[in-house]
């Protein structure tokens, strides 16, 4: 079960592309209390807990989130095995008091870089409009030294989408082992930018497949996640969107969202579906839903399906403005990235000589 605390919706940067409306709240100690019990007793069928801090920016609230995850780890019903904590920052906010902390209560740290000055400073910017990056790749080195991994997150959008290629060759030269890119649902993507994305899609491909030849290996994340599903044979149940069953997302007051990409979007009475207070109202577990026979009839006979995230309530209501419709945008999305999967798979096997490489093959259904 995976869990998203807002311990705040305070911010320091004034992100271009942001959904989250920014507020004074911060999480209380006794909201944050009522939260870590609230995740203890819920779903008592599922052992593990995946357990992620996020906001607004997290590390304005440092003495928060020291509070919060001494907390968690003093719970009656916590156990290390069961329990992983991680952190998402925008990277300008770090000293080595926080990375000491982290580090010393395994807390995964993951930092959003957008990629080289040029690309980030586009969107990632503070309130005065001055860029961030300087600051971000400094938090990025001081990581580094810090963490056996560390991972990245970075957003493209249409003003940036031919750049993903020198984005991923930069985050790969300051030595992030796992990078994942995603595009920015919200943007107006228009059929320029959908008919390029092969093309995109194309050249981070050749930059994996030759690093892969060399036994250089580092995770894309859209690109190693569609090659595991096709060498899977599709999405199982277990890895479509289990947003409000599989996982939950709390804001600073204890109100509760079936997906931490739902926090923040208005009006938020259609995406919040109880409290910790009051318990989970499963009325409202499926927001903003059109009558299913209007949802997904062109989805029935494609070819593709089974690979598809056509299923995806955030990434469906972020771009149709539905949680059970895709946008056009996503669809051409996942043909491109589903296409550009199947024709790496083929060329990394015909390089091996007609097997799939080492670090492919536990992907291969048994």
């Amino acid at each position: 079960m995976h869990y998203t605390l807002f311990i705040t919706h305070k911010c320091n940067l004034n992100c271009g592309y942001c959904y989250l409306i920014k507020k004074p709240a911060t999480m209380s100690i006794s909201t944050a209390r009522q939260i870590i019990d609230f995740m203890f007793s819920h779903n008592t069928s599922d052992p593990q807990r995946e357990i992620s801090f996020s906001g607004g920016e997290p590390l304005l609230e440092f003495e928060v989130l020291q509070e919060i995850v001494s907390m968690i780890e003093n719970h009656p019903a916590y156990h290390s095995k069961n329990v992983t904590i991680s952190l998402t920052t925008n990277g300008t906010i770090f000293s080595y008091e926080i990375a000491a902390f982290l580090k010393k209560h395994s807390v995964q740290f993951s930092v959003s870089c957008d990629g080289p000055p040029y690309v980030h400073d586009l969107f990632r910017r503070f309130p005065d409009g001055s860029g961030s990056s300087h600051i971000v790749e400094t938090t990025i080195k001081q990581a580094m030294e810090t963490f056996s991994s560390i991972k990245v997150h970075a957003v493209y959008h249409p003003e940036t989408i031919r750049a993903l290629p020198a984005v991923v060759d930069y985050l790969c030269s300051l030595g992030f082992g796992t990078i994942s890119v995603n595009p920015d649902f919200t943007a107006p993507w228009t059929l320029k930018e959908a008919h390029i994305l092969p093309e995109v899609y194309g050249k981070i491909a050749e930059t994996y497949i030759d690093s892969s030849l060399r036994r250089e290996h580092y995770v894309i994340d859209f690109l190693h996640n569609k090659m595991h599903i096709i060498l899977g044979g599709g999405y199982t149940e277990s890895q479509k969107c289990r947003a409000g069953r599989g996982k939950l997302a709390f804001d600073p007051l204890g109100n509760i969202y079936t997906c931490e990409k739902m926090i923040g979007n208005l009006p938020a009475e259609d995406h919040c579906i109880g409290s910790v207070r009051q318990g989970i109202q499963t009325e409202h577990v499926n927001p903003s839903r059109i009558p299913e026979y209007m949802s997904q009839t062109e989805c029935l006979f494609c070819s593709i399906k089974d690979y598809c995230m056509h299923w995806c309530t955030c990434a469906n209501y972020l771009s149709s403005g539905y949680s059970n419709r895709t946008g056009p945008f996503l669809c051409y999305h996942e043909q491109a990235a589903i296409q550009t999967a199947l024709n790496t798979l083929q060329t990394l096997r015909k390089a091996e000589g007609g097997s799939f490489p080492v670090h492919l093959r536990s992907y291969l259904p048994s």
